[in-house]
């Protein structure tokens, strides 16, 4: 699904099965989390819902400008290394706007926004502009939890696939620091149907779980 007729983004340029599997799975916990926000935000409507549901696929497109050496790298990256790997924002959102410059919808300012902020963190420490609360744009702070808890529960070059429970610690935990805390009170109130999710994704991975 592309974002508009005549914005044509392939995210599957990256041909990983991880890649591809991330960018699907954090789709559907993305959706899981929708259905408690659109209880408690006003603009968390239909049309909101359809174009994050397009957003969350699209969050990594900026990783096509990172090498696969370091996107696949079989062990933790060194500084350098993440900080070109923290260029995917940035990249992924200028490729956007030079591709689909002559589009001016809520769809298209939302699918910019997540690529470029699903990063940033509730405290201000993330990136690329250390944005912080809400002068994070709402859709970027749903992803980015969607985001990490998909990277959490999912095998890796570098590591194994955390248990759920472990995953939900780490997503608790960091309440207030890294995610919106009204965001993380969603995965908690949505814990049943992650988890659901979750042990439904790692019967597929047939490895071992930390």
């Amino acid at each position: 699904m592309m974002p508009e007729p005549g914005c044509l983004i392939n995210p599957y340029t990256l041909k990983g099965d991880e890649y591809q599997s991330h960018i699907e799975h954090t789709q559907l916990f993305t959706r899981l989390l929708l259905e408690v926000l659109k209880n408690d935000y006003s603009e968390i409507d239909d049309e909101f819902i359809a174009d994050i549901d397009i957003a969350a696929i699209m969050h990594d497109i900026g990783k096509r400008y990172i090498p696969e050496s370091i996107v696949f790298k079989k062990g933790l990256l060194t500084q350098d290394e993440y900080e070109i790997m923290k260029t995917h924002t940035t990249k992924g959102h200028q490729h956007f706007l030079e591709t689909c410059h002559h589009i001016d919808t809520p769809r298209y300012h939302m699918i910019k926004d997540v690529i470029l902020y699903h990063h940033e963190r509730w405290d201000g420490t993330g990136y690329p502009q250390q944005k912080s609360e809400t002068d994070i744009p709402l859709a970027a702070r749903i992803v980015a939890l969607a985001d990490v808890f998909e990277a959490l529960i999912s095998p890796r070059s570098y590591k194994l696939p955390y248990s759920f429970e472990k995953a939900k610690h780490i997503i608790c935990e960091n309440s207030g620091s890294h995610f919106d805390p009204n965001i993380v009170l969603a995965f908690v109130k949505q814990e049943k149907a992650f988890r659901k999710l979750t042990l439904s994704l790692q019967a597929t991975f047939k490895m071992e779980i930390a």
